[in-house]
Order: C-alpha cells, then sequence, then structure tokens
C-alpha cells in the first residue's frame, strides 16, 4: 500500500511477461498481494490458456486476460496502475470487446481488422483462443490476419465531388456509405468499382 502506481505497475508487468507467470500469481493470491493489486484474485484459468497460444509473452494482454473488469474498470485500473495512454486505451478496448469464437467469418475478422486495428482484433482472438484451446481453427485466424495488408478506402472527396455530390457533409456521407459497402464486399471491389458505386449514389440522390 505504500508503493506508488508506477512501482506497482514496472513490477505486475515484470512479472507478466515471464515464460511464465501462473505459479507466482497463484502464490500471490494465496498470499493477498494479487487482490490488493487488482481489486480481484483474477482469471487464473484464460491467463493459462492464454500463456499457451500466444506466440510471444504479451503482458498487457495478458493483464486483460487476468482481469475480469468491463471498460470502466479497466479505466480505473489503470489509472491506479499509471498505464500509459497508449496501455489504457488498449486494456479498455480489450476488456469492452468480447473475444472472437472459433467460428467467426474471416470476412468478420478483416472488417475489425480495418475499423479497429489488426493487432487489437488478433488480441482478441488468442483471448477466444486462451478459453478454448482445444480450437485449432484460432491458430489458423490468428496467421491469416497477421499477414493480411489491411487496405486504404480508394476514394477521396475529390472522387465524391467529380461524382456530382455537393460540397459540405454530403462528401463525407456518400464516401462513408461507399466505404460501408466496400467494407461489406470483403475489400474486393477496385478504385473503379468504388467509383461506379459513388456515381451509382449520386445518381439516386
Amino acid at each position: 500500500g505504500q508503493l506508488s502506481g508506477e512501482r506497482v505497475r514496472q513490477e505486475l508487468l515484470k512479472l507478466l511477461a515471464a515464460p511464465d507467470p501462473g505459479p507466482a500469481w497463484r502464490l500471490m493470491v494465496e498470499t493477498g498481494v494479487a487482490p490488493a493489486i487488482l481489486g480481484e484474485p483474477g482469471n487464473q484459468g484464460l491467463l493459462a490458456g492464454l500463456v499457451a497460444v500466444e506466440p510471444a509473452p504479451d503482458p498487457l494482454r495478458r493483464l486483460a486476460a487476468l482481469v475480469t473488469v468491463d471498460g470502466e474498470g479497466a479505466k480505473a485500473l489503470a489509472e491506479r496502475l499509471r498505464l500509459s495512454n497508449a496501455q489504457r486505451d488498449r486494456l479498455v478496448a480489450l476488456r469492452s470487446s468480447p473475444a472472437f469464437a472459433a467460428d467467426v467469418p474471416l470476412s468478420a475478422l478483416r472488417a475489425a481488422a480495418y475499423r479497429e486495428g489488426r493487432d487489437l482484433v488478433v488480441d482478441r482472438l488468442l483471448l477466444g483462443w486462451a478459453a478454448a484451446p482445444g480450437k485449432a481453427r484460432f491458430g489458423d485466424l490468428v496467421a491469416v490476419l497477421g499477414d493480411w495488408p489491411v487496405p486504404r478506402f480508394p476514394l477521396k472527396g475529390a472522387d465524391a465531388l467529380k461524382a456530382g455530390i455537393p460540397a459540405g457533409p454530403a462528401v463525407g456521407a456518400a464516401l462513408r456509405a461507399v466505404e460501408d459497402w466496400w467494407v461489406g464486399q470483403d475489400f474486393a471491389p477496385d478504385r473503379a468499382a468504388c467509383r461506379a458505386e459513388l456515381r451509382r449514389l449520386a445518381s439516386a440522390g
């Protein structure tokens, strides 16, 4: 209780970076240290599952597996541990978003990676795999997604203006509509196809 949040964070993340922090964490639960840090004993089973399937130790992902709080609770924990802004945002995102199931379509994963960032989606896949270590498809999904180059939307505001969309909020609305269509098509349409869809929207008013 007399240690600074920074010192507690430093030691906790060091521990979670170990090849297998499970035995040490069990001792911390038995001695009351773990609840004093997290406010709870932690989900040791999910931590053990993550250790078994993750490609390399990731302390923050392991912390997300260990705690059972929601997004608001993750914010409070991040404040108590003096996490960096990036660490806080990642922890909150992982505790606010459900882990993926093994039967998730690859197209849904690609859409999530485009919208949320590939790293976060891989984290959510690994957390899903940790909860169901017998589901080998998770490993295939992690590998495929890790090699997938996240595409860039091929249209810009100038394309909307050329298609006859009036300048102003309508440009952004039209581009978002085409982008949603493009994502829904699993990113298959090329620039020409996206421009044609934009012209269709313009002609439809």
